[in-house]
């Protein structure tokens, strides 16, 4: 029998991880702290057949472009993730620790886990991206403790989350709605503070479980992740039967509906007519290209009089001009490849 993991793992050392496991139709979901050498040794004594999806990066190498790829594909629907490159140098990189535990284990972390096969796989998953697919909603659900949101409202959006969890159950797997641990979980409300904080883990930890157990019902390919295997990706499983996300097998390229709009962060520094391009995607993994075009820089004019290659004695004003066609007189092109 093949064991579903979901582990809404801690940032810090010191914060408590959220787990679920589901083995059959028993159903185990808790909250505590734990080293990634103690939960490492908590997945290999559950047998030779586990799936884990883990709310956590668990390849971090040098261009990595998961999360830009993320918000390039479902960024409209809400879902954007931090840049895992930046966590793992402030030291937040429990994730890549568990990683090498797991694969001294014999956990695959290859994205890729063949429909209903025997083996250990541990996948990074990501909640907010699962909900969208999971649920077929039109915008993430804003549970989670953030600057405005009120606790009225993130109580509100939990209520909605244990909803579309019990529906998720009814149609997918009505067994596990008999074990209390899930009983408990779908239950509960009016929480707030730490109490609060601790079930919006273990609800993760359970839509991490349940993400790992279609990604081994149906089979998780190319087309059902952001990124590449050797930089680092994150897996979605369902993603490619989504209608909202269909890959054309002929172009491999996403249909987007509605069109995708790309807003630059400088938008004055863009000449009106000329916006950014998205090529097809042709690697591996690669989920498209975002990139400006390239504008060559003007050379000042050369004054009246003078002839070609002689010094210019015109000293240019303190602040830069700009040529007709709204650029300045000199820029740097910048080019986002997203693997």
């Amino acid at each position: 029998m093949t064991v579903f993991v979901g582990i809404d793992l801690a940032w810090g050392t010191r914060n408590a991880s959220g787990i679920c496991v589901i083995a059959g139709a028993e159903c185990m979901v808790d909250c505590h702290v734990a080293s990634v050498e103690e939960l490492a040794a908590e997945l290999d004594a559950l047998g030779p057949d586990v799936v884990v999806g883990i709310d956590a990066p668990l390849i971090v190498e040098s261009g990595r472009s998961a999360e830009a790829a993320l918000a390039l594909g479902m960024g409209r629907y809400g879902v954007y993730a931090h840049s895992s490159a930046a966590a793992v140098k402030a030291g937040y990189d429990q994730g890549v620790r568990l990683a090498r535990e797991l694969q001294v284990r014999g956990f695959s972390l290859a994205p890729e886990v063949p429909a209903r096969e025997a083996g250990r796989f541990a996948l990074e998953v990501y909640p907010h991206a699962g909900h969208v697919v999971m649920f077929g909603l039109p915008r993430i659900m804003p549970y989670k403790q953030k600057r405005g949101r009120t606790a009225v409202g993130m109580n509100a959006e939990l209520g909605r989350y244990r909803e579309h969890l019990r529906g998720f159950l009814e149609r997918h797997a009505p067994v596990l709605l008999g074990a209390p641990a899930v009983a408990e979980l779908l239950d509960a409300g009016g929480l707030a503070g730490a109490a609060r904080k601790r079930h919006e883990d273990q609800l993760d930890a359970l839509t991490c479980a349940l993400l790992a157990m279609l990604a081994w019902r149906d089979g998780l390919g190319q087309s059902d992740v952001f990124g590449a295997a050797a930089t680092g990706y994150i897996a979605v499983p369902g993603l490619s039967r989504d209608p909202r996300f269909a890959v054309s097998a002929a172009t491999g390229r996403e249909r987007f509906e509605p069109p995708l709009t790309i807003v630059h962060r400088r938008a004055d520094s863009i000449p009106h007519g000329r916006p950014f391009h998205i090529a097809p995607a042709l690697q591996h993994g690669q989920r498209g290209i975002l990139r400006e075009p390239h504008v060559e820089p003007r050379k000042p004019a050369q004054p009246e009089g003078r002839p070609p290659g002689a010094p210019n004695s015109l000293r240019m004003p303190a602040k830069r001009a700009e040529t007709s066609n709204g650029i300045g007189a000199a820029r740097v092109s910048k080019r986002l490849v997203l693997n």
